[in-house]
Parts: C-alpha cells; sequence; structure tokens
C-alpha cells in the first residue's frame, strides 16, 4: 500500500496525443464548435476532452446558481429589447415605460424556466428581487450609452446561422475535417455613412470579464474577435457598395454598484454609477488600428 501511494506521488504523465481514429469517433469528421468551447481548449485540452470527448458533467442539482441568473439576464434582456423596438425606440422610452418593459419581460423569461418549482423558495425570491434591481440599472446605463453616442442597435441574439457561408463559420482543417462554428452576438451596433458602415460588437457580461490582449494572444479570449468578423461579414452582404469598418469589441457586465457619494448630488452620483457600468474592451481610433478602452 505504502509503494502505491509513493508511485502515485511520484508519478509523471507522458503526454499523448489521441490515435486520428479515437478523436474522430469521440468528436466526428465536422467539429460543430463554439467560440466558448474553444477557448476551453486554449486554457486547458484536458478539461476539453473530459467535457467534449467523454462528455463528463457534474451531476445536476435544483438550485438556482450563478449560471442561471447570468442566463436569465440575457433572457430578460433579449426580451426588453424585443419589446421596446415594437413599441418605442432607445431615445424617447420614459423611466415609466421602461419599467413596464423590463416587469413584462421579466415575468415572461421566469415562466419560460423549466422548473417554476424552485421559485417559490425564499431564496429564489431573493435572487429573483436582485436580478430584477440588477437589470434595471444596467437598462439604464445601457439607455444612457446609446443616447449619448452616435451608434445605434443593429441587431440583438445575432445567430451565426443567419449568415450563410461565412469564412468565419467554416474553417476547412484538412481534406477529412471541417470545423463549423456557432454563437450569438448579443448586441450589433452601427453607425452608417455615405460612404461606410461602421460597426462595434457588445457582449454582456455578470461575472468580472475584462478584455486582455494576452489572452486574445493566447486563445482564451476569442469571442468578441469572432463576433467582429462574423458581423462585417454580415454587413458586407446587406451593404456590397459600402466599406465595412471595425469600431470596438466590448464587453458591458450587467450590476449595480455602489459608489462613494460624500456629499455629493443626486446627478455626480448617477454619473460615477455610469462610470462604473461603462463599456470594457477595444475602441477603433483610425478604422484599422484598436486602443484599449477602460
Amino acid at each position: 500500500m505504502v509503494h502505491e501511494l509513493f508511485a502515485a506521488a511520484f508519478s509523471k504523465f507522458t503526454g499523448e496525443q489521441l490515435a486520428i481514429e479515437t478523436a474522430r469517433q469521440l468528436y466526428g469528421t465536422i467539429l460543430t464548435n463554439s467560440v466558448t468551447r474553444l477557448e476551453l481548449f486554449a486554457r486547458c485540452a484536458y478539461a476539453h476532452f473530459l467535457e467534449y470527448g467523454l462528455k463528463l458533467s457534474e451531476r445536476e442539482t435544483y438550485s438556482f446558481a450563478a449560471l442561471d441568473m447570468g442566463s436569465m439576464f440575457h433572457e430578460i434582456l433579449q426580451r426588453y429589447c424585443e419589446n421596446l423596438e415594437k413599441s418605442y425606440d432607445w431615445y424617447s422610452v420614459t423611466e415609466t415605460q421602461q419599467e413596464e418593459l423590463l416587469k413584462a419581460a421579466m415575468q415572461d423569461a421566469v415562466l419560460s424556466m423549466p422548473n417554476e418549482s424552485l421559485l417559490e423558495s425564499a431564496r429564489s425570491a431573493y435572487v429573483l428581487e436582485r436580478i430584477y434591481r440588477i437589470m434595471k440599472r444596467s437598462i439604464w446605463a445601457l439607455t444612457e450609452q446609446i443616447r449619448h453616442g452616435t451608434f445605434q442597435p443593429a441587431g440583438y441574439e445575432v445567430d451565426f446561422m443567419q449568415v450563410n457561408e461565412l469564412n468565419v463559420q467554416n474553417m476547412i482543417l484538412d481534406e477529412e475535417h471541417k470545423m463549423r462554428l456557432v454563437g450569438k452576438i448579443d448586441r450589433m451596433d452601427t453607425r452608417e455613412t455615405e460612404e461606410a458602415v461602421y460597426v462595434r460588437i457588445i457582449d454582456y457580461k455578470s461575472g468580472k470579464t475584462t478584455f486582455q490582449l494576452l489572452n486574445l494572444y493566447y486563445g482564451q479570449q476569442l469571442q468578441l474577435v469572432v463576433y467582429l468578423n462574423a458581423a462585417m461579414a454580415q454587413l458586407k452582404k446587406e451593404h456590397p457598395g459600402k466599406k465595412i469598418v471595425p469600431a470596438g469589441i466590448f464587453y458591458y457586465r450587467m450590476d449595480d454598484p455602489m459608489v462613494e457619494a460624500d456629499g455629493e448630488d443626486e446627478e455626480k452620483i448617477m454619473e460615477h454609477i455610469l462610470g462604473e457600468l461603462r463599456l470594457n474592451g477595444l475602441v477603433s481610433l483610425d478604422g484599422k488600428h484598436m486602443s484599449r478602452w477602460m
């Protein structure tokens, strides 16, 4: 027994690649990948093998977890934006109308949950109240950002599958194997002139995600760049006579931050909150080069 423990403690893993036939049986010849899956492979190939090759997963537990909150944020915001553009617009909608749209969107999102019984617990009631508070603050901040800018939302939850035969979607790995990317762009904004269409991508995050060039270099933060390429390919089809210019790639963190307000008036406090909720990513200075924007 002792010898076995020592052997386990000092054993070394010798990395061996999967045989081609084994990999083909696990993954097939056409890989349908999300950008998140590619980022996982860049971070840890073994974790990718366990999740997508062996298809291992944690035992399902019936609880309202942080991941569920992130999904709820996206679901509510998508419904809010769709209903907003049916009856109003970002520039004229009032606070009262925002609140009515948010309540309706949240109610629809909650009713679409697969296990509504979870909502009966006191903890779930608290989580839902927190989601509502964060969403209300986020909608206010997003509205202010749009009103103070020159870009207009051109699409929500834009699916790669809506754009046929994009180069960014389909990649030939070799004669036998192909990779097809799938995904959704949370929000695509555009600004159109006589000669060009400027485009920026915004991805909503519930966690503390910030854009890091080093992570992009090592393949661990590909999402925004891939989404921007897909958006540009779509716009080239829609505007064949115009130049498509990449304007920016950003994360927006959905949050209701606390700020210090020593004797400051409400207007100044709201400026601080808006500053905490600013977009994070890269902005184009000349249409060719990107600059860090915090």
